[in-house]
């Protein structure tokens, strides 16, 4: 234990939690396969065009629910008047929504609504709700207030703990007959403009990792770095580092300061200041201020490749000899799907050099490995690896390749 080299490999987009993110393909990249996890930051606005929109009434419709309510909508150009009266107190509440349904909204990274309300001080409650999947027999409440004041006021409302990644319309209720004030019949305007959805308590990702020796280790994490990326804290134990995501353009590998950690469990929690992009974070020991390019390019030979076998196209066959600990690496674009098993024991893809597929192999003697690619049946339904695929193994100490002979065409074009 005390001469290995101990590396912990987490796939952001399955062995995070995480409040506020987004899993998705990483859209126009070939450098990797996998699904890459969005975590975004606090005070981010979203406006889309027809479910916030306060300038044109035209946009709208209302929608009594008793003959004893009343609405009429206008707007000054800025904000959206709403005329209405309750007639008496069989008069229950009437909403103004969008004319038309539009295209379903993702607003899982959004948990807090605003607005700008000019209040009546009718007393009466005004309610903001939505409706998902084109399903208008059923609404979820954001929240509402009672308009006791006079004159223009911000309303914040927090959304419940519901989904909302769907939403196809966006409702404005005026309700008389929550409170039943005396003073909320008859006939009222009150206006609403500067509508948001914006996150106020930013996204947050975390696990747990059990480190298995005291020694010096460094935090690498692979993200997506651009102009437009931000700062991202990381947090484990006592030891705190913030890294600059906007200083390259595309995935890339950037590290932490080394850190002193003992034996025992830690927090790993990453905490963005804006959007930020994460692929893979690799925690691995070292002696020195070493870079992941440092551990793959040394001098010595601890691993042997014998022999391998196509087992079919999801599957490979590889013997090794290994004198220490190395990394065999599969030289197809990196995808998380991608595992390798040694008598029973899975190991996780890393992204190599943020191309290609990585199996860090603790196990030492004659071992068997399987790579093997997990949801076999996808590949029946269309999706196919490449044929000319190579197998390399990597370790700590030097790089053996292996490549595989492309079967020629035998026609000459």
């Amino acid at each position: 234990m005390e001469n290995t080299r101990n590396i912990f490999i987490l796939q952001a987009s399955t062995d995070l939690t995480y409040e506020g993110g987004q899993v998705s393909k990483l859209s126009g990249s070939s450098m990797s396969n996998s699904e890459v996890l969005t975590l975004n930051g606090p005070s981010t606005t979203f406006s889309p065009p027809y479910l916030l929109q306060t300038n044109d009434a035209s946009l709208l419709q209302t929608v009594p629910w008793t003959t004893y309510d009343h609405m009429n909508l206008s707007s000054d150009g800025q904000s959206l008047v709403m005329d209405y009266s309750f007639d008496n107190k069989n008069s229950v509440q009437v909403f103004a929504q969008n004319q038309a349904p539009f295209s379903l909204e993702d607003w899982s990274n959004y948990d807090t609504l605003s607005a700008q309300v000019y209040g009546d001080g009718s007393g009466n409650e005004l309610e903001f709700w939505y409706r998902m999947n084109n399903i208008e027999t059923k609404g979820w409440e954001i929240g509402s207030c009672k308009m006791d004041w006079t004159g223009w006021k911000e309303v914040t409302l927090t959304f419940p703990n519901a989904l909302r990644n769907q939403v196809h319309r966006f409702v404005s209720v005026v309700n008389w007959d929550n409170n039943k004030s005396p003073e909320g019949l008859g006939s009222h305007q009150i206006e609403i403009k500067d509508i948001e959805l914006s996150r106020e308590n930013p996204s947050e990702a975390n696990t747990t990792i059990h480190i298995l020796k005291d020694a010096q280790y460094k935090i690498a994490v692979n993200a997506l770095s651009s102009s437009d990326s931000k700062m991202m804290k990381i947090k484990i134990g006592n030891s705190e580092f913030t890294l600059d995501m906007n200083s390259g353009d595309g995935l890339e590998w950037i590290y932490s300061e080394p850190m002193f950690l003992t034996k025992g469990d830690y927090t790993l929690s990453i905490l963005p200041d804006g959007k930020v992009t994460i692929d893979t974070i690799m925690i691995y020991s070292t002696n020195s201020d070493e870079t992941l390019t440092d551990i793959f390019q040394t001098n010595n030979n601890p691993a042997t490749v014998t022999s391998w076998n196509a087992v079919n196209a999801t599957k490979y066959e590889v013997h090794v000899n290994a004198q220490a600990p190395f990394t065999l690496a599969f030289a197809e674009a990196h995808d998380q799907f991608w595992v390798a098993k040694i008598n029973g024991k899975e190991y996780k893809s890393l992204p190599l050099y943020s191309v290609i597929n990585g199996f860090y192999i603790d196990k030492t003697g004659n071992l068997t490995i399987d790579i093997e690619y997990k949801p076999q049946l996808w590949f029946y339904y269309g999706i196919g690896i490449s044929g000319g695929t190579c197998l390399l193994v990597v370790s700590t100490y030097i790089v053996w390749i292996l490549k595989r002979k492309r079967q020629q065409n035998p026609i000459n074009n």
